[in-house]
């Protein structure tokens, strides 16, 4: 019998994909190389599986492509993500990298303004016949894509009928066609940190991380539950993203 082929997708994020291709555009541009300097210009030391991997990852966002006789070349997709000539480029560069893997593109179709809770979209790969293997990498990798999207103001609006009058629970729950009562959130009750600033933190959460510059600026990182790699590399990769873009505006004025 045979197999049918399962939808593409990254097994890493938007977010980290645009920082790999950062580096090798930096270096190269669009021009033609062989896979294994493109790997080697991004960081790595050669072509191994785990190298060839991120390649394929940046495929599937379609932020580098095969070019020549076994080469790649970083695409004008990516060039635009990079180096927009303005605001409105840049997000609909995203939107549209965001959603080149197939399978993201399946999601955009049943959800189209991106947004679908984890147990839903869970529920709709097990329907479809994804292994359990591959399920969380595939939530991991589309959850942080969606966050950072939203982020970067580049969430595209939906005016369905009736569609966006739903909480979150009611909208995920009808988009597959389950019928469950509607779930209305209690209300959040916030409990004052021990901070002289006055900070305040939501139930279940706890302050990490605080630094004040002045009495109305602060950076406050809150925290749920247990910190592991993922976490941290999100932040990081927020991080060097706000950096990137205050020098833009330290080199503008």
């Amino acid at each position: 019998m045979t197999r049918i082929r399962s939808p593409g997708y990254p097994g890493i994020p938007l977010s980290k994909a645009i920082d790999i291709v950062g580096r090798l555009h930096s270096k190269v541009r669009t021009n033609i190389l062989d896979r294994e300097a493109a790997v080697k210009d991004m960081g790595y030391s050669g072509l191994t599986g785990q190298s060839a991997k991120i390649l394929s990852d940046l495929s599937h966002f379609n932020l580098v492509e095969k070019a020549g006789k076994g080469g790649v070349r970083v695409t004008e997709l990516a060039a635009r993500v990079l180096h927009p000539h303005n605001t409105a480029e840049r997000v609909a560069a995203l939107q549209e990298a965001a959603y080149s893997p197939e399978l993201f593109a399946q999601f955009k179709a049943n959800w189209p303004d991106g947004f679908v809770t984890e147990n839903v979209l869970r529920t709709w790969l097990m329907r479809s016949g994804f292994s359990s293997v591959s399920i969380h990498p595939i939530i991991r990798s589309y959850m942080e894509t969606y966050a950072f999207l939203q982020q970067e103001n580049a969430i595209e609006s939906y005016d369905g009928p009736n569609h966006m009058a739903l909480n979150p629970a009611e909208r995920a729950n009808a988009d597959v066609g389950i019928q469950l009562p509607a779930i209305r959130p209690e209300p959040i009750h916030t409990v004052e940190a021990p901070l002289s600033s006055g900070v305040r933190t939501m139930s279940g959460e706890r302050v990490v991380f605080v630094e004040e510059s002045g009495p109305d600026q602060y950076l406050k990182l809150v925290a749920a539950g247990q910190m592991d790699e993922s976490l941290l590399e999100a932040l990081e990769d927020f991080v060097k993203r706000q950096k990137k873009r205050l020098q833009s505006q330290s080199a503008a004025t």
